[in-house]
Order: structure tokens, then C-alpha cells, then sequence
């Protein structure tokens, strides 16, 4: 990593800080993508002018399902009007996973999947690996796209 880079991610972290976000995102000497998991880190990020934002990353924390799609509903709500064409990523955490994956293809939005999200497969069971995970996604992925109009 050169050394422009890692004063623009030290930067952008010292920043991130001062504004009060909770989550990170990824930082490169260009761009910044925004990693939300709430309301209120929406309206920080709502407040924060001038960075340069590649993507919106929303990640709610919550495991009910119910109000793990309330959370999103809500950090869209603030920054729709701010972002709109913005792409988005949205993903889920362990029970959350599946149906917010589903719910980012509906919306057309960006997905990803790994270990790091949930050991299971869709139907409950174990996952034997990252690969199956990603075969999955890939899959269903392919089979939104097809019918979009």
C-alpha cells in the first residue's frame, strides 16, 4: 500500500471518528464506501460534506428479521434524498443473511456473501465451505437479473 493510501485511510478513520460513525467502509486514495448500521449513522454520515463516496454499505445488526428491514427502511429514508444514485450493498448477518440478500436483489442492488456473514446455507444447514456460499449467490444473483425487465 502506498503511502498516499495509508494517509487517506488514517485520515478518513480520524474522520470517521470525529463525526461520531459507528461502522466503518473500505477507503482507497479516491473514494470511500460508507458502512451503515443504523438510522443515526446515516444521519451522521447525512451531515459529513465533501467525502467522496463510492458506495453505500448497509448492514443492520439485528437479527430479527422484522426489524432488520425496519433499519434498512430507515437508513434509506435519510439518504435517498441525498444519494440517490449512489450504488448500495446491502447484507445481513447470520439469520438475516438470506432474506436481506433476497431483498438486495429485488432492489437491484450490489450483494456479497462469505463466512463472515453466516455458516449456513439457505435451507439451515451447515455450509461445507466460502464456495458453496458464493455458487449460491451467484445463482440467485443470475436468476434476478433474468427477470428484470
Amino acid at each position: 500500500m502506498s503511502e498516499q493510501s495509508c494517509r487517506v485511510i488514517r485520515a478518513a478513520e480520524e474522520y470517521r471518528g470525529k463525526q461520531g460513525l459507528s461502522y466503518g467502509g473500505a477507503v482507497s486514495a479516491q473514494s470511500v464506501e460508507a458502512g451503515l448500521a443504523s438510522a443515526e449513522d446515516a444521519r451522521r454520515l447525512a451531515k459529513a460534506d465533501g467525502l467522496p463516496l463510492v458506495r453505500l454499505l448497509l448492514e443492520p445488526k439485528e437479527q430479527d428479521l422484522e426489524a432488520a428491514h425496519a433499519a434498512v427502511d430507515a437508513m434509506l429514508t435519510v439518504l435517498e434524498p441525498l444519494h440517490p444514485t449512489l450504488p448500495r450493498l446491502l447484507h445481513g448477518l447470520d439469520h438475516t443473511t438470506w432474506p436481506l440478500l433476497e431483498r438486495s436483489l429485488a432492489l437491484g442492488y450490489e450483494v456479497r456473501i462469505g463466512l463472515e456473514d453466516t455458516l449456513t446455507l439457505p435451507d439451515g444447514n451447515p455450509t461445507p465451505d466460502n464456495v458453496a456460499l458464493v455458487e449460491y449467490t451467484v445463482q440467485r444473483a443470475q436468476e434476478a437479473g433474468s427477470r428484470k425487465p
